[in-house]
């Protein structure tokens, strides 16, 4: 885990100290493509796993549930941040 977070500081300094050469505009274009093109590998990596996909529909129900939960919990504070900051007085 602290190799994949150092290895991404390590691209943002490698970014922020690259920025000004033309180099940089042709990275910036190519983002997009790379990161559909690790989204597909990734697919092709989960549909060749026959334990994931045996499973697929339980994990995907669970995935289901913990996204559906995260999404009212983020509603449902901002509806109390929200309804706070209204009674304080703020704007």
């Amino acid at each position: 885990m602290f190799k994949v977070i150092g290895v991404m500081f390590l691209g943002i300094g490698l970014g922020y100290a690259l920025r000004r050469l033309p180099l940089s505009a042709l990275m910036g274009r190519t983002v997009q493509p790379t990161i559909y093109l690790l989204l597909a590998l990734l697919g092709v990596s989960v549909g060749a796993d026959g334990y994931l996909m045996s499973h697929f529909l339980q994990l995907g129900g669970q995935a289901l549930l913990l996204a559906v939960a995260g999404i009212a919990g983020s509603i449902a504070a901002v509806m109390l941040l929200t309804g706070c900051r209204k009674r304080g007085g703020g704007r």
